[in-house]
């Protein structure tokens, strides 16, 4: 699935790896199910200059497609 990130999207995933990072240099935003500010993901969004957000059951709250706003700094997600 992460073939089909495109320039701006923002990436939902159940937790960050390694892998993610070639998507995330085409991402807007990121969040993810588990974590904290220590985190995998946390570190690779503050490397990628990009809003973070942990939600639980993001995955299945959010659908591909969904228009979703991340708001880091409160740490909030607005559907659109």
């Amino acid at each position: 699935h992460l073939a089909r990130v495109q320039d701006g999207d923002v990436l939902v995933v159940d937790r960050a790896t390694p892998l993610y990072a070639p998507a995330l240099k085409k991402a807007k935003g990121l969040i993810i199910e588990q974590g904290g500010k220590l985190s995998h993901a946390s570190v690779l969004a503050r490397e990628y200059a990009l809003p973070c957000v942990i939600l639980k059951d993001a995955t299945s709250l959010l659908h591909e497609g969904d228009v979703v706003k991340v708001d880091g700094e409160g740490g909030a997600v607005r559907l659109w």
